[in-house]
């Protein structure tokens, strides 16, 4: 093949993949977008987790158990899959419960959710405007007395702080789904972290939030899956992750919260 066979064959290369690039931008051009927040934080039962938060839906990732939660407005009804096992489970708000709060209530006694909580201040995170909440004293004398009648174990918590933000503009569904997700206190807000100190005097964290940045949110992202097959309760998506490596992590860090 001669230099100008050469030319002309490269020419028509890339004249080839110009045009392939030039055919994807309409579909780049009309992907619907809404300005949100995206959030990562840190679960000391599930590890990492992204956050998408819209004026019209929620979605929270947990990367390792390959999980998702997703709900938009107005209905909010909360769909469970699992990209791991191509599952999903749909249900109302009101039937939406955590996965971990019974296994973590047989471990150490703890059941989250019903600890109480009282205004303290209002703080700053991650430059969002939030309310710090803590524990009464009188949990500290409960959980010793509960602990010294063999009913709970070191892990029991005797105080906590807890912080959501709650200016954000968001519909209250979407701290709402957060709170029962994570299987903390409801509130009402977002929930931003979430630290306590268990028996014999540890310091743990059960969430944090590492960043918070306004963006741009794929519409995409609220998509239900496709190809996905339909279970009939939310314990057969988290039974089917338990084959997953993260699954096993997560088993680790229940286990280590009655440390």
């Amino acid at each position: 093949m001669n230099r100008h066979q050469l030319f002309l064959s490269a020419l028509s290369a890339l004249l080839a993949s110009l045009s392939c690039a030039l055919s994807l931008l309409p579909v780049l051009a009309t992907e619907k977008t809404e300005n949100g927040w995206e959030l990562h934080q840190m679960s000391q039962v599930v590890g990492t987790l992204v956050v998408y938060l819209t004026p019209t839906g929620i979605k929270i990732a947990v990367k390792k158990l390959g999980l998702k939660v997703m709900a938009t407005g107005p209905e909010w009804k909360v769909l469970l899959s699992n990209d791991l096992n191509k599952v999903f489970y749909e249900c109302p708000l009101q039937q939406f419960r955590s996965f971990a709060n019974k296994d973590e209530a047989l471990v150490s006694g703890n059941l989250y959710e019903s600890l109480p909580f009282v205004k303290d201040t209002r703080v700053q995170m991650l430059h969002l405007d939030a309310i710090k909440y803590k524990t009464p004293l009188s949990l500290a004398v409960r959980a010793k007395a509960e602990h010294k009648e063999g009913l709970t174990d070191n892990g029991a918590v005797q105080s906590a702080y807890y912080c959501l933000a709650d200016k954000l503009p968001v519909p209250q569904q979407e701290g709402l789904i957060m709170e029962k997700f994570y299987g903390l206190t409801v509130i009402k807000g977002v929930p931003l972290e979430f630290r306590y100190v268990n028996l014999v005097d540890e310091h743990r964290s059960r969430l944090y939030s590492s960043l918070c940045q306004g963006r741009a949110i794929p519409l995409s992202e609220f998509a239900r899956p496709n190809g996905y097959r339909a279970v009939k309760s939310m314990q057969e998506v988290w039974v089917d992750t338990s084959q997953s490596e993260g699954f096993n992590d997560m088993m680790e860090g229940l286990g280590h919260l009655a440390k």
